[in-house]
C-alpha cells in the first residue's frame, strides 16, 4: 500500500538483472592507498547469485538493456501477452530516458571542478561514467568491510586538496566514519544517497516535469541522488 505504480516493475527488473544480465567490467575507479588516491581496478566481485557486476541499475544505459531483455523473457514466458508486454517496456524506457536527460541537465548546474562523488563505499562508478563525475568511495565494493586509519587520512588529505564542498553517506552504510571524515576535511554532509537499496514505500518525490515518483522505484531512486548531490555540489558560496 503506498507504494509507486512501478515499484514491482523495477523489483522484477533486479531479479533478472541478477540473474541473466552479464556485464562488462565497469570503469575504473579511484581508490585509496597509502601515499593518496590512486586509478587502480579492484574486483566488485559479491556472491550474489554468481554475479560479479553490480551497482549497474546507475547506468540509465545499462538499465535500458536491462528492460530490453526482461521484455524477451516475458513475451518467451507468457507469447499471448507479447503487446502488453511491449508497451509496458516501451512506457519504461521512455521514463528511464526521460530520467537520464533530466539528471544529465541537472548535473550541468554542478562546476566541473566540484564534480567529485566521495561516498560511503565503491558504489557509484557507473553513476559516475554516465553523468561525468569522478567518483571515490571510502570502502571497498563491500559494506562490510570497515576502512583503515591510513585510508581515512587518505581520503581526508583528498579531499582538502581538490577543495571538495561536501562528501555523501549512504542509507545502507552506517555514517559515523564519513561524518568524522567530514568534520576533519571541513566540509559537510551533503546527504544521504541510495546505493544498495531502493528507498520507503509511501515517500515520493518531483523528478522531471513535476513528475511524481516513488522513493522506492528506480526512477524515485535516481531523482533523490541527483537532486541530492546537485544540491550539495552546486552550491557555489
Amino acid at each position: 500500500p503506498g507504494a509507486a505504480p512501478n515499484s514491482r516493475k523495477d523489483r522484477f527488473l533486479g531479479v533478472l538483472l541478477l540473474t541473466r544480465q552479464p556485464q562488462k567490467r565497469p570503469p575504473r575507479a579511484p581508490r585509496l592507498h597509502r601515499h593518496g588516491v590512486s586509478r587502480t581496478w579492484h574486483s566488485p566481485r559479491l556472491h550474489l547469485h554468481g554475479v560479479s557486476r553490480t551497482h549497474v541499475w546507475f547506468s540509465p544505459q545499462i538499465w535500458s538493456l536491462c528492460v530490453q531483455t526482461l521484455m524477451k523473457n516475458l513475451i518467451m514466458i507468457a507469447p499471448g501477452a507479447e503487446s502488453k508486454i511491449r508497451e509496458n517496456a516501451k512506457e519504461l524506457l521512455k521514463k528511464i530516458e526521460v530520467v537520464k536527460n533530466w539528471s544529465i541537465d541537472q548535473v550541468a548546474r554542478i562546476p566541473k571542478e566540484h564534480r567529485k562523488l566521495v561516498t560511503s563505499h565503491d558504489a557509484f562508478r557507473y553513476f559516475g561514467k554516465e553523468l561525468g563525475f569522478e567518483v571515490i568511495g571510502l570502502q571497498g565494493m563491500s559494506t562490510t568491510i570497515e576502512a583503515g586509519l591510513a585510508d581515512r587520512a587518505n581520503l581526508v588529505d583528498f579531499i582538502k586538496s581538490q577543495n571538495i564542498p561536501a562528501i555523501f553517506v549512504e542509507s545502507s552504510v552506517n555514517p559515523a566514519a564519513m561524518r568524522e571524515i567530514a568534520n576533519e576535511s571541513d566540509v559537510f554532509i551533503g546527504g544521504e544517497l541510495f546505493s544498495d537499496a531502493l528507498g520507503p514505500p509511501g515517500e515520493t518525490i518531483v523528478g522531471p516535469d513535476g513528475q511524481i515518483f516513488g522513493l522506492d522505484s528506480w526512477g524515485g531512486m535516481m531523482v533523490h541522488n541527483v537532486t541530492t548531490i546537485v544540491e550539495a555540489l552546486g552550491k557555489t558560496e
